[in-house]
């Protein structure tokens, strides 16, 4: 998978704020390209990451809850999967691969506005 196509869609998924819709752009046509909807409309999720040309996308906010749910886009299948949750719900979150770990650490818990410094594997 070409990591400049991986890149716009994951600029694409931040240009739609608070969507379901999702769009990658193909530059040979030069236009954008309707792709699979993402299964929780978030946004404040603050990064996505390319891992093994796959998309991670990791809690937020809906507005009123935070999110601790991750899930994972496969461009190759144009289909998102969820996948296990954390323990807390947060916005604002660092969110980073290591040796195939992904570790969210600190962030914002919706409800009460509070930042944590929890890190979760």
């Amino acid at each position: 998978m070409n990591l400049k196509k991986i890149g716009l869609f994951a600029i694409a998924m931040i240009m739609t704020l608070f969507s379901f819709q999702t769009y990658s752009f193909a530059a040979e046509e030069m236009q954008w390209v309707k792709k699979a909807p993402m299964p929780t409309a978030r946004y404040s999720y603050n990064e996505g990451i390319v891992y093994e040309d796959k998309i991670y996308i990791y809690g937020g906010t809906t507005g009123f809850d935070s999110l601790a749910n991750l899930e994972m886009y496969d461009p190759e299948k144009d289909k998102w999967y969820k996948l296990p949750n954390s323990s807390v719900g947060r916005y604002f979150t660092s969110f980073v691969e290591n040796q195939g770990k992904f570790y969210a650490i600190g962030g914002y818990v919706a409800n009460t506005a509070s930042e944590t410094n929890i890190v979760e594997e």
